[in-house]
């Protein structure tokens, strides 16, 4: 008989159809093949992590799972503290706060008439309907919130966040919302481009009325100067708001090299 090839070691296991939690179906799957095995697999690595204490788990949350019906489970995993940081696109951010506040998405189809559907002020997300009118009122909310924080001062989107929360918070939002839920159990939140979503059109609303917030400065901010960070944020933010608009920026320089803030023993207490 022909010595076993190292390669064939570890048949598939055929997912068995009987009674099964949620947890089982997920060892099962590591047994099979393609994305399912990948699901298993990485629930694994997650299940091997929460065991170790000395391990900081980061989540990276893109795409729009927040309208896509997410949000509460992102919340119970900051709840249960099974993520220690989330890093995440404005957007999810923004429309957390929109169904935080009572409003909601609705199910759709990708094959609407967009036309049809902007005639009655009705947004599409693929095959989620959202209103117009009703996020902007989450603009102006937004735009109502950047009046509680000093004008002038640099915040970082971390900062920016949980002082964010903790103003929905005392406003009454869902406690099941991400940012809420962050606010609460002190779990920070980092999203690179703020000014990218809804939340940037925000900010843009209240400086119309006079009210500026600058960013702190990112990395690639830091061999620049203060007027040329400045002029990058602007174009992002009125590129935000006017996708039509098209600006010239400044082109990107080298990333300076430098410890992050934590590391600096300058993070304030409220981010520890």
């Amino acid at each position: 008989m022909a010595k076993t090839s190292k390669f064939l070691q570890r048949p598939t296991v055929p997912i068995a159809v009987t009674d099964k939690s949620v947890s089982e179906l997920m060892d099962a799957m590591a047994s099979t093949g393609f994305q399912g095995r990948k699901l298993g697999e990485s629930i694994d690595t997650w299940a091997h992590m929460l065991k170790d204490n000395k391990l900081t788990i980061f989540m990276g949350l893109t795409g729009a799972m927040c309208p896509a019906g997410q949000r509460k489970i992102v919340a119970y995993f900051i709840q249960n503290r099974m993520i220690d940081c989330l890093v995440s696109t404005g957007a999810n951010m923004f429309h957390d706060i929109h169904e935080s506040l009572g409003g909601h998405h609705y199910v759709g189809t990708h094959a609407a008439d967009d036309e049809a559907l902007f005639k009655e002020g009705v947004d599409r997300i693929y095959d989620v309907f959202a209103v117009e009118e009703q996020f902007r009122n989450t603009d102006r909310l937004i735009a109502d919130f950047s009046k509680t924080l000093e004008p002038n001062k640099p915040y970082s989107s971390r900062e920016f966040m949980f002082l964010l929360g903790k103003w929905l918070f005392e406003k009454g939002a869902d406690h099941d919302s991400v940012v809420v839920s962050a606010y609460m159990h002190n779990v920070p939140i980092f999203v690179p481009a703020l000014c990218d979503s809804s939340i940037g059109i925000g900010l843009m609303v209240a400086r119309r009325g006079g009210r500026v917030i600058m960013p702190w400065l990112s990395p690639p901010c830091w061999p620049l100067s203060l007027p040329q960070c400045w002029y990058r944020w602007w174009c992002t933010a009125r590129c935000a708001a006017w996708p039509r608009l098209r600006l010239r920026r400044p082109p990107r320089q080298p990333f300076l090299r430098r410890p992050p803030r934590w590391r600096q023993g300058s993070i304030p207490a409220w981010s520890t």
